[in-house]
């Protein structure tokens, strides 16, 4: 056997594994390893009679050869290629010089000599071949006759034992360095393929996981319940003479009678063959490789279907194939300690500080789970108690299983409102072994609380509610309003002090409220007792209904408030406010800058001798039944416009013709002006209007009129 190393490897996923006569074991059952506590390991030995030259056997007188052994013995494995040798001196009994030649009486074909023949002194090599045999005993004897001697050839007994597969001796969990060669025994599945055998008692219910790893062979295991271990043969490398031994007509004398053969005497006989069983053993699982590439083989935690003796062989896929590889048997370990301990709301996001509070009475709890058995499935088991109450290592509630080195999570419901727990957790494998306990937090156990349960109340209904527009001013109930967006307002409070936000509903009188997202606004989270104000846009030519609620920051939904104590059903709803956006109106045309009588025209770029001046030009405006105004700014030429308006009409209905008269204007001083036109509401006006251009099409500072007293003047076209 080569030596065995203490190293360990990480066990692989198996790639194919056949479960053998319907033997197999579900994933989830909790089972504890029981390994024996010793292992029966079957030593043959190889053994050769020794002895001193004073002590030679001699067979009688004349020139007889001595031998410097009285029996050869040797053993090997079932199944073995490997040829087994033996040395053996040969003299003269006499001291002269005598030739000697050697054959085994029976013909054995497993025996043979080299040399056969040969003049003393000689080394002679008899050499077993174990092709072929059965396990059992097996013997011959070689005869050494010399030349010119008529006496009783010396005789050699020769014992050749097949043994069985030695049944192997390994620490549970520990990777042994081993080599298979010829010189191993045949598998007793495998027929042809090289062996090396292993053994251990097991429970029903018990898992155990085996890795072969090799470079050199295409590995592959097998473990079987053994039903038959013989016990080796009480007969076995006995010396017995059977009463038909026929006579050699060479040889003076005959057999011994009795059952003891006296090896001073010159008869020929032999020694019984004794044929012992084999191990039987029936396949629970085999397997030729695992999950990943190479030449490994691999058996994952297989249950052991019933109590008994087990064997594990380390053979080949492919027959008479010879090299080094490792081995690992292991019955399933104890998770290492849960790590990571967290804890969380339910939403499995928000974390739950240390000693911090958990909203309701449902808490999520967290811990990575791992496992030196890698391909082990693991949950998280944990206990929660109440704070000042000690742990008693009984688990609260347990999670789903993970993979080996994922997070683990567990939701630990029906806690008590307004209560401090503590907790503690640990790994648990799909086998039911279990870790240690860990308790989460650097607090002091039982003393130290972890989190604190709160049971939220529902925020209260909005108060206040209101619609403006976006100057503050109210909307009544029904009115109109001529912006794109509206303000929403409302008072909210929570019983639990949490902060709150502001969400309407706002609809087409033509729908329902239904409570989706697509017509729900929301405000930024307040303080509670906030007024929160909330702007939506709005669509034109569109009549609305709306409602509100608080919601707090656990997410926690107040009962909606309709707005304005009209009617939301049936449909069509009644009207809360309509958004009638009007349209620019179209610029003024026709403008003209007239004398105080209102009918003189002044050129443009007439000096007039008046300080009023009377502006006109036609105003209209798209919106059936608008009202609209002219607007003019009237600016000293070298003073730019602003667009704040100089002076305005009153409203008049769109196509009307209104007047502005604009007095108080300074003397000889130059003036441009331009209008434009607005609606009544004075929110949308058209663009301005110059009241003329240059011959380039581009305005330039230059008098539209010029007031300089009693005298006329015509500086140039106005910009």
């Amino acid at each position: 056997m080569n030596p065995r190393h203490g190293r360990q490897v990480a066990i692989i996923p198996l790639r194919r594994t056949r479960r053998i006569n319907g033997r197999s074991g579900g994933p989830n059952v909790p089972v504890r390893p029981r390994w024996a506590a010793g292992l029966l390991v079957l030593a043959v030995s190889v053994s050769v009679a020794q002895c001193g030259i004073g002590d030679l056997v001699s067979p009688g007188e004349g020139d007889r050869v001595a031998l410097s052994a009285g029996t050869v013995a040797m053993s090997a494995a079932v199944g073995s290629r490997a040829l087994m040798t033996q040395t053996v001196q040969v003299v003269s009994e006499s001291g002269r010089t005598v030739t000697w030649t050697a054959q085994a009486s029976r013909g054995s074909r497993w025996l043979s000599l080299n040399p056969a023949d040969g003049t003393v002194p000689s080394t002679i090599t008899v050499r077993f071949d174990p092709t072929d045999l059965s396990v059992g005993v097996f013997h011959d004897t070689l005869l050494f006759a010399t030349g010119g001697n008529d006496g009783a050839p010396t005789p050699l007994p020769v014992e050749f034992t097949i043994t069985d597969c030695e049944l192997r001796e390994f620490t549970p969990g520990e990777e042994m360095a081993e080599s298979l060669s010829d010189a191993d025994c045949e598998s007793p599945n495998r027929p042809g393929h090289f062996a090396q055998v292993y053994r251990f008692e097991g429970l029903a219910g018990d898992s155990v996981t085996v890795v072969m790893r090799s470079a050199d062979v295409d590995g592959f295991v097998i473990l079987a319940a053994a039903t038959e271990v013989p016990a080796p043969s009480a007969t076995a490398g006995s010396l017995a003479a059977p009463s038909d031994v026929s006579r050699d007509p060479r040889l003076p004398g005959g057999a011994p009678s009795s059952g003891t053969v006296d090896l001073t005497r010159p008869a020929r006989f032999r020694l019984l063959d004794t044929i012992a069983a084999r191990i039987q053993a029936e396949p629970v699982a085999e397997a030729d490789g695992c999950e990943e590439e190479g030449t490994d083989a691999c058996l994952i935690n297989v249950l052991l279907p019933e109590d008994g003796t087990y064997i594990v062989e380390a053979t080949t896929a492919t027959a008479g194939e010879t090299g080094d590889y490792t081995l690992e048997i292991a019955g399933p370990r104890d998770p290492f300690d849960a790590g990571l301990l967290r804890q969380f709301q339910t939403d499995g996001v928000t974390p739950v500080l240390e000693g911090g509070n958990v909203s309701g009475t449902e808490v999520l709890l967290t811990a990575l789970v791992t496992d030196l058995d890698e391909f082990d499935s693991l949950l998280v088991e944990v206990e929660v108690e109440t704070v000042g109450v000690a742990f008693d290592d009984m688990p609260t509630a347990s999670g789903s299983l993970v993979g080996n080195g994922d997070t683990a999570s567990v939701l630990v419901i029906g806690l008590v409102d307004d209560t401090e727990y503590h907790w503690q957790a640990r790994a648990m494998d799909h086998t039911g072994r279990a870790g240690p306990w860990v308790s989460f937090g650097a607090n002091t156990d039982p003393d130290g609380a972890d989190f604190r349960t709160v049971v939220s109340d529902l925020p209260r209904e909005p108060t206040g509610l209101d619609q403006l527009l976006s100057n503050g001013t109210s909307i009544g109930v029904g009115g109109i309003t001529t912006e794109s967006t509206v303000d929403f307002r409302a008072t909210l409070s929570d019983p639990d002090g949490d902060n709150v936000q502001l969400q309407v509903e706002l609809r087409p009188v033509g729908e329902d409220f239904a409570g989706t997202p697509d017509a729900i606004a929301s405000s930024a989270p307040f303080a509670s007792g906030t007024t929160v104000r909330l702007r939506v846009p709005v669509s034109d030519r569109t009549d609305y209904h709306w409602r509100a609620r608080a919601v707090d920051a656990n997410g926690l939904e107040g009962p909606w408030v309709a707005f304005g104590g009209n009617a939301d059903t049936p449909l069509p709803a009644e009207i809360d406010y309509s958004v009638l956006i009007p349209d620019a109106p179209d610029a003024p045309t026709g403008l003209m800058q007239l004398r105080s009588d209102a009918t003189t025209a002044i050129g443009v770029g007439e000096t007039i001798d008046e300080n009023t001046v009377v502006f006109t030009g036609t105003v209209s405006d798209p919106d059936p039944g608008d009202l609209v105004r002219l607007i003019i700014e009237v600016r000293p030429i070298g003073v730019a416009f602003i667009g704040i308006p100089t002076a305005q009409s009153a409203p008049v209905s769109s196509g009307s013709a209104p007047t502005i008269t604009l007095g108080g204007l300074l003397d000889d001083t130059a003036y441009h002006w331009r209008a434009q036109t607005r609606d009544e509401t004075g929110s949308v006006g058209s663009p301005w209007v110059r009241r003329s251009r240059d011959a380039a099409g581009l305005h330039r500072p230059a008098s539209g009129f010029r007031w300089g007293g009693r005298h006329f003047q015509r500086p140039g076209l106005s910009p």
